[in-house]
């Protein structure tokens, strides 16, 4: 097929029935979502796509701030498999800057931790908390020029308690990109929350295309199925319904049981409703959160292939309950995260076929429209004109 009868998705052109297929789902009412063509799950040119066109031109969780409270924390993520490090300053400010030593290429830090400089752990270049770079030991007679070589810093920004990074410098501000949610999310008060698995917890990596992970990250539809014993006892597919959003967000919120285990625990600054219902808040390209009065907890995808998705998952809970011998959401955890990498595998063999079929899908899962929404915009630029801010 001759390229002038492509039609383009992003920066690309594909064949008109892909492109056609794609449009169709992305620019569905979020009311009426369709899942996306099978094909947008193995299409390597379209991911190359989504990492130019959303991950690194958007924001992107890297942390809580209660993560790196203290001049010289830091946290190293990935954002599209480009290295990236958020550090507290001396000067207490937050930056986020290239985690990739100007040397060689190496990557400097790894997770979380305190340091007084950067330093490159293979020829030990270093840098200050702002990315200047400091010193090159045993450099002999070459001059290094030290302003061509410090780290490149990109855009931070914080929002509820989370640290977010942007590499593009053209990025809606966050404020404006995220107005409406605080109305669903600070209820919950996350400055109380506390880490609970940072130490055991781990990045690790899913069989699958990370729009799969994702979407099944934000749905609840699938916990009566999926995890009858490990979420569906305590967090019921009943009753979940939308309760906000647009193709900047979107948000579902649901009825809860008490846990099997009682924690001692029942923070007074939230009421009933806050006791007896959660929130799932979706801000794409990346991040799924779920807000509960016990527990706020999120996940992050990171496209590395076509059919490899890491994920960075945490959780944070009230000090006291933290201090406490709880052990049934971390037991559960454990349950469901196993769960769902075997469903989403299974969902990613699936989507081979070659089959154009797009299912129809449910009221529940209008935050996938919502995400399928933003796919639209920011590959074909054109937004879908639905509504956006939380329900009462």
């Amino acid at each position: 097929m001759e390229m002038e009868e492509k039609l383009k998705i992003g920066s690309r052109a594909f064949d008109p029935d892909f492109a056609s297929d794609l449009r169709s789902a992305t620019l569905a009412p979020a009311e009426t979502p369709l899942a996306l063509p099978y094909r947008a799950f193995w299409d390597g040119q379209l991911l190359h796509d989504e990492v130019s066109e959303l991950f690194a031109r958007d924001w992107i969780l890297a942390c809580r701030e209660q993560e790196v409270p203290n001049p010289g924390d830091y946290r190293a993520i990935t954002i599209g498999g480009e290295p990236v490090v958020v550090v507290r300053g001396k000067d207490k400010v937050l930056r986020a800057m290239s985690n990739v030593c100007r040397h060689r290429g190496t990557m400097i830090v790894e997770g979380y931790g305190t340091a007084q400089h950067l330093e490159c752990p293979y020829h030990a270049w270093t840098y200050s908390l702002g990315g200047k770079l400091l010193g090159t030991p045993y450099h002999g007679n070459v001059a290094i020029d030290k302003e061509r070589h410090c780290l490149p810093a990109y855009q931070v920004d914080t929002w509820g308690g989370l640290v977010f990074v942007s590499m593009a410098d053209d990025v809606e501000p966050l404020a404006d990109r995220l107005r409406g949610l605080e109305r669903l999310t600070e209820r919950y008060v996350p400055s109380r929350y506390v880490p609970l698995f940072r130490r055991r917890g781990r990045d690790f990596e899913v069989a699958a295309n990370w729009k799969q992970v994702f979407e099944n990250a934000m749905e609840s539809y699938h916990l009566f199925k999926v995890h009858p014993k490990t979420l569906n006892d305590v967090v019921p597919t009943r009753g979940f319904r939308p309760a906000g959003g647009s193709h900047k967000w979107g948000a579902s919120e649901g009825g809860k049981a008490l846990w099997t285990e009682p924690t001692g625990y029942d923070p007074p600054t939230v009421g009933q409703h806050e006791r007896t219902h959660r929130v799932v808040v979706m801000i794409p390209p990346s991040m799924v959160a779920l807000y509960d009065h016990l527990f706020l907890s999120y996940l992050v995808v990171d496209p590395v292939a076509i059919d490899r998705t890491v994920i960075r998952a945490t959780m944070f809970v009230p000090r006291e309950l933290a201090d406490s011998d709880w052990t049934d959401m971390m037991t559960r955890a454990e349950g469901f995260t196993t769960e769902d990498v075997e469903i989403v595998g299974k969902v990613f063999a699936g989507n081979r076929s070659r089959s154009r079929h797009m299912g129809q899908l449910v009221e529940m899962e209008r935050i996938v429209g919502h995400f399928h929404n933003y796919l639209g915009l920011r590959l074909f630029g054109e937004p879908h004109s639905g509504t956006t801010g939380a329900k009462a």
